[in-house]
């Protein structure tokens, strides 16, 4: 069996103080961890995450024929206090507005979280504790 892995590359620039350039795929952006000039890392991680469990739950309810017109998260991080500061655990709270079922939205954020998102299956395996809340406006 071949097993085929998608290959990521980009660079990063040092700057100074606090301030890294990253180009990903021709975009240049600031990493500051003083947010400055940029967000710190730490706020990428939680913006992946983001990211990426709206683009799964909006694919699966896709695939389930759901009917959305707008799909929302907000997101609250708490972080260890003393270093490496990492995340101890993030809520998630979806907001979606459409003519879908409560089951149906329910079971995509589920799989988003067992399965789907990369972002949220890693972080979990890391010991973040995720949890998830949601509000469906008809």
């Amino acid at each position: 069996m071949f097993i085929k892995f998608t290959v990521m590359e980009f660079k990063a620039l040092y700057l100074d103080g606090m301030n890294v350039e990253v180009e990903i795929n021709k975009n240049k952006f600031i990493i500051d961890a003083s947010r400055e000039k940029g967000n710190a890392p730490m706020d990428h991680i939680i913006s992946a995450l983001a990211a990426c469990t709206l683009i799964s739950i909006s694919s699966i309810l896709k695939r389930m024929h759901e009917d959305f017109e707008h799909l929302e998260v907000q997101v609250n991080g708490e972080q260890f206090p003393d270093p490496p500061k990492i995340f101890k655990k993030i809520e998630l709270n979806y907001y979606i507005k459409g003519k879908l079922k409560r089951e149906s939205f329910e079971k995509a954020i589920e799989l988003t979280f067992e399965k789907y998102s990369p972002s949220a299956v890693i972080l979990t395996r890391a010991g973040v504790e995720l949890k998830y809340s949601f509000i469906i406006n008809q």
